[in-house]
């Protein structure tokens, strides 16, 4: 026989022997108990024939009813796993409910949970079939859908086929509720991997955050499990899948991250149509970016895993930083502490790499830099971020091989913020920040080694209490509550500080503190 005509005679056998393992599925799960081996092993061994004379199947001059079979062959995939999917929804239901007897509407769920094996065994097969004849039938299968496209399968809801039926596996297996005899004849990572990449190839976009999701979910695994090095990949293509799935919609620039469309806090932030918003579409990616990052720290890439910390910084949306605001009441939410675990991550790899490298992601960082820099960006944003990298270098300075280094990044980004950020021509934009900015520039001072600093430590509190006294808060209106609070402060740093000048007397260095003390009685008596 013609290798053409029998592979064609392969695929009518194909079709016929799903249709048959469908039924007796059918019958199996809702009538007497019958043997299944046959009927398993016919479906398997049909459609390995089939795979392995695929090499021979043609590419052109297809005709209908050859192009409907391929497409039968993608729904018999899709019925399989509709049915393995309700077996293990009502498992995993009745399981939560604490159900164990039969149901009287039908067989006992343990019973259909045998079928979970066989109908594993052929998708599996199905998966690599409907692959295969899709690389040999595109072009004509595209031709024919747009003659006639509402009689003819959409080739879209073919893709979505597949996919869903390679995540049905990945959630069986995740599952753990195969038979032991059953194993996964491919590593989940190829095939996750071929599911998107068949998904890019048919524009099925609607599939994307599925597979994204469940190569994060793969790798994440393996991550917890201590397979560092077997994380990584899953992780990587997790973020290319949902950068993918997004598209323009992000205007992520992978290489330079420079263009990012940077959603307000406020109604700029739409829905996209079947997506969410783009705020809730950069946290995911973040977090991404985030075990990413952590998975290579892991391993000792340092570099890679600081760039990764930096991406996901990045893509980050505005008001996921104004919840890390030291002076802000705004409560810590655990689905905001994104921004503070990769600033954090952030500066902890750094303190590993090299001290002298510590530096602010404002300051070091380009594209971050000038994604701070955008007109819509509040100007005491780059504030709240480097008053955070501030802290976190205050924790990390107590180790004394670091401790000049740590104060000379703390001292860079206290010097940026009160030239930059918390002044602005001849008013002063954010008083309150200001003062706290060069009270803390203050203390750094007199600690530092560098005596010349010192003298001016003390000019610095002084205005900041100056400032403190003032009357317009500008654009700190919000922190009127405790202006007060940090006005005592800085009498106390001020008479802590004024101790070191030697023609001050111990009366008049009292007087600082005796300020501060009933500036507190007055804040706690109201």
């Amino acid at each position: 026989m013609d290798p053409v005509d029998q592979v064609f005679g392969r695929l009518d056998q194909a079709v016929s022997a799903l249709r048959d393992f469908e039924s007796f599925l059918r019958n199996w799960s809702t009538g007497p108990k019958t043997p299944q081996d046959n009927s398993l092993e016919k479906t398997k061994s049909v459609l390995t024939s089939l795979e392995q004379s695929l090499s021979v199947f043609p590419g052109e001059s297809l005709t209908g009813p050859t192009l409907n079979n391929i497409a039968r062959i993608f729904k018999s995939m899709d019925t399989l796993r509709n049915l393995g999917s309700r077996i293990l929804d009502k498992h995993e239901n009745e399981k939560k409910k604490g159900i164990s007897e039969p149901s009287i509407a039908g067989p006992s769920v343990d019973r259909q949970m045998r079928l979970l094996g066989p109908i594993h065994d052929v998708i599996a097969i199905l998966s690599d079939v409907a692959a295969g004849l899709w690389r040999r039938a595109k072009t004509e299968y595209l031709t024919w859908f747009n003659s006639n496209p509402k009689l003819n399968p959409d080739p879209t809801k073919l893709s979505c086929a597949r996919v869903d039926a390679i995540l049905y596996m990945f959630r069986l297996h995740q599952s753990g509720n195969l038979p032991p005899t059953t194993g996964l004849y491919k590593s989940i990572l190829d095939l996750l991997e071929s599911a998107y990449t068949m998904a890019l190839d048919m524009h099925d976009k609607e599939s994307l955050p599925w597979i994204s999701n469940a190569l994060f979910t793969h790798g994440g695994t393996l991550f917890k499990a201590g397979k560092k090095m077997e994380a990584i990949r899953p992780l990587q293509v997790a973020i290319e899948c949902y950068t993918s799935w997004f598209g323009d919609d992000l205007l992520i620039d992978h290489s330079l991250n420079q263009n990012i469309n940077l959603v307000d806090t406020g109604a700029k932030d739409k829905p996209l149509k079947g997506k969410g918003s783009l705020t809730e579409a950069r946290m995911l990616l973040a977090n991404r970016y985030e075990v990413l990052g952590a998975c290579l720290q892991a391993l000792n890439e340092l570099d890679r895993g600081l760039e990764s910390f930096n991406a996901g910084l990045c893509v980050l949306p505005l008001d996921a930083f104004q919840h890390i605001d030291t002076l802000s009441s705004v409560d810590l939410k655990s689905s905001r502490l994104i921004a503070a675990n990769l600033l954090t991550r952030r500066i902890r790899i750094l303190f590993m790499m090299r001290g002298d490298r510590l530096a602010s992601v404002v300051m070091s960082v380009p594209e971050f830099e000038a994604k701070m820099s955008q007109p819509i960006v509040p100007s005491h944003f780059r504030g709240i971020i480097q008053e955070f990298e501030c802290g976190l270098l205050s924790v990390l300075s107590v180790r004394p091989s670091q401790l000049d280094h740590c104060h000379r990044a703390q001292i860079d980004i206290l010097q940026h913020l009160k030239m930059r950020v918390y002044k602005g021509g001849r008013a002063l934009l954010h008083p309150v920040r200001r003062a706290k900015v060069l009270v803390q520039l203050a203390i750094l001072y007199q600690n530092s080694v560098d005596e010349g600093l010192h003298h001016e430590a003390l000019h610095l509190v002084e205005e900041a209490i100056e400032i403190l006294k003032g009357g317009d808060l500008e654009n700190d209106q919000d922190l009127e509550p405790i202006r007060s609070h940090r006005l005592a402060m800085a009498y106390t740093w001020y008479g802590i500080l004024d101790r070191h000048r030697e023609d001050r007397g111990l009366v008049k260095r009292s007087k600082h503190f005796q300020i501060a003390l009933q500036l507190w009685e007055v804040i706690l008596s109201q």
